[in-house]
């Protein structure tokens, strides 16, 4: 089933929200934000994109052995880094500062220093935040549990 199918419902999520107060609002939000940031770094576990296709493997040394078969980006999947802002009108999941910078090299596929004064490296696109179909149907059904709720 296509997005478009899901539109007229959009629209009418959208101003039903209205009816909610902004405390309602914005902790319905923050359950929305929970959601995407869980299922998020449930796909950054598995080294998979939002797209489902699977993250390039890590470049081989010049032996030809990966040196480290470590899961990636473990630190940036951390609740305690993913960051979750939510307010009565949106919500955000993502990083700030320095992690943000070190997430958008290898969400984008950019080239980025090693180490501090270290050598370059450039590191294949990783896309490690999105919202796939599955994810905006959890979303939809959320939404409307909470609507169900303010009968």
């Amino acid at each position: 089933m296509s997005d478009d199918a899901f539109e007229p419902l959009d629209a009418w999520l959208r101003s039903a929200l209205v009816a909610l107060g902004p405390g309602e609002r914005k902790k319905l939000m923050r359950s929305l934000g929970q959601i995407m940031r869980r299922r998020n770094q449930a796909r950054m576990a598995r080294h998979m994109g939002p797209d489902g296709e699977r993250w390039p493997m890590r470049k081989r040394n010049n032996r030809g052995r990966i040196r480290t078969a470590k899961k990636m980006m473990v630190r940036l999947r951390d609740s305690r880094r993913m960051m979750l802002v939510a307010t009565a009108d949106g919500v955000e999941v993502g990083w700030r500062g320095h992690r943000a910078r070190v997430a958008a090299v290898h969400h984008y596929g950019r080239t980025d220093t090693v180490s501090e004064n270290g050598s370059l490296a450039l590191y294949a696109a990783r896309p490690l935040l999105g919202l796939p179909a599955a994810d905006r149907k959890a979303i939809r059904s959320t939404i409307i549990e909470a609507l169900r709720g303010i009968r």
